[in-house]
């Protein structure tokens, strides 16, 4: 998450951030999150969007830092079902090897796969 600014408290206890929505950026991706010192991370709260007044709050329970924080989109891959076949092969005897590669993230994206034989690069796909 990336911080796009800081805001003020309103009286009624919710801060309160005035934002033009970056490009790209997409508003169920936008929160209000506090700065918590101790673990060195923003702590997003629950918070309301209002695109048409150009708003976004959310309730606090104590004073501290605040910033808007817009969620980048991010692949995430993950490999499945290594396929070796035949399962047992004689010197110099061909064999294919096959993987699924899923993203499971919510970008675009590609992923190196990287084909090893006794703890030795052979081959890199994409």
């Amino acid at each position: 998450m990336t911080s796009a600014r800081r805001g003020d408290l309103r009286p009624a206890g919710s801060p309160f951030f005035n934002f033009n929505l970056p490009v790209g950026a997409s508003p169920s991706g936008l929160t209000i999150a506090w700065w918590d010192a101790s673990s060195g991370q923003w702590m997003p709260l629950k918070s309301t969007i209002d695109l048409e007044a150009g708003t976004i709050t959310a309730q606090i329970k104590h004073f501290t830092s605040f910033a808007v924080l817009a969620r980048q989109p991010i692949a995430s891959f993950s490999l499945s079902a290594l396929l070796v076949t035949p399962v047992k092969a004689g010197l110099k005897e061909n064999v294919t090897v096959s993987i699924m590669v899923a993203n499971s993230g919510d970008a675009p994206g590609s992923c190196d796969v990287p084909l090893k034989v006794d703890n030795a690069l052979v081959e890199t796909k994409k």
